[in-house]
């Protein structure tokens, strides 16, 4: 549902509030009226405006009086201003209304389709700005939707792990089974940020653009700019939330891929470490079902080690050996207790490293964990490969 937008008027003649009404009715918006200062900052408390336009010249407290306490307060601190005045338009009083604040200067007398295409252009900006916090509540919203999915998840497979400890193969099979599904789910779920989310953010950065260009006023082009700027950032973290979720270049060009992927967006995310890797196999010998196993592998691993390890530095090494595939992840941590972590399995490291090994004896894999105190930890992982 759409809400109607609100423009604040504030002049302490009735007269002049009644005339910028009329001007005004012209456009799709509820016009709050106020003869005074005061009576604008409570207007301001009960109200969410759109554009506020203000007199210069009133008894008491005066426009720019007035302008600079609205930007004072967070609720209306970028609450654009428009002041008008038939008195105060020399050069020194019309920098005072910028730095109280104001987006615009109109002298009177003037044109009533001057006021209405500046307004016109705050309230598509106003309007704009409401579609973009209505993406980024649906982008807020689709993550939590996939983050209850796989707590759901997770719980189902913690009942059915009490519920079946006597059959560890049907047990093995149905952790296989939950672990695909998170995947695809994972998968679906970055497809229609893509398809969906994405798109729709970039029409409006596109529309904003074009508003941009399409306007001389240069308070009215850096407001756009900031907007752009705004739903820009809001598209990054669609894009960043897309490829957490499931890389797209795992899927169109396999795991060696991914890994040169996650190397050179690991830099920027954990400035404090550096990360070596050392790949000693061809793409086409590494079995299909096991490169998103060493990809989720290396993801949490190297995520460990940079958040609860405080390491400086990650070795990764992926080669084939005598018929086997073998996966090492070392780093130069602290370290911990092997069977103290692990027997924490509510913590995030124990079952960061629990759904690690699952993920490995499952896909056939062998899973070795080494780490003390003061010496760092190495991950390990090796697969037979089909002659």
């Amino acid at each position: 549902m759409t809400h109607q937008l609100k423009i604040l008027i504030v002049d302490d003649k009735p007269e002049n509030l009644f005339a910028l009404e009329q001007i005004l009715g012209d456009l799709d918006v509820t016009v709050i009226k106020a003869t005074s200062g005061n009576e604008a900052l409570i207007a301001s408390l009960n109200h969410e405006f759109a554009l506020a336009i203000l007199d210069v010249q009133m008894p008491a407290m005066d426009g720019y009086e007035l302008a600079e306490l609205l930007r004072s307060q967070e609720r209306t601190r970028n609450l654009p201003v428009i002041f008008l005045s038939a008195v105060y338009h020399e050069e020194c009083y019309v920098s005072r209304g910028y730095k109280a604040g104001a987006v615009d200067f109109i002298v009177k007398p003037y044109h009533p389709n001057i006021l209405l295409g500046k307004a016109s252009v705050f309230l598509e900006l106003a309007r704009q700005r409401m579609v973009t916090e209505g993406m980024a509540e649906a982008l807020q919203s689709a993550n939590d939707v996939l983050e209850s999915r796989v707590r759901e998840r997770t719980a189902s497979l913690e009942r059915t792990n009490q519920a079946l400890r006597t059959s560890e193969e049907e047990l093995r099979a149905l952790s296989a089974r939950i672990l695909t599904a998170q995947e695809e789910e994972r998968k679906r779920i970055a497809a229609e940020l893509h398809d969906s989310l994405g798109s729709s953010l970039s029409a409006v950065k596109f529309t904003l653009e074009y508003l941009r260009e399409s306007v001389s006023d240069k308070a009215v082009q850096d407001s756009l700019t900031r907007l752009v700027q705004m739903v820009r950032q809001t598209i990054d973290e669609v894009r960043r939330i897309m490829v957490n979720l499931r890389p797209p270049v795992l899927d169109t060009q396999g795991v060696i891929a991914a890994i040169d992927w996650f190397q050179d967006r690991f830099g920027p995310v954990y400035s404090g470490l550096t990360m070596h890797k050392e790949i000693a196999v061809r793409e086409d010998v590494i079995p299909a079902q096991l490169k998103i196993v060493i990809f989720r592998v290396i993801q949490e691993a190297v995520h460990n080690a940079a958040k609860h390890n405080t390491a400086a530095r990650v070795s990764i090494v992926l080669k084939e050996t005598d018929g086997r595939l073998d996966l090492s992840i070392r780093d130069d941590g602290i370290g911990f207790d092997v069977d103290a972590v692990l027997n924490q399995a509510s913590s995030n490291t124990g079952l960061g490293l629990t759904t690690m090994r699952e993920r490995v004896a499952l896909s056939g894999g062998l899973f070795a964990l080494a780490s003390a105190r003061g010496q760092g930890t190495e991950i390990s992982a090796s697969w037979a490969l089909s002659v």
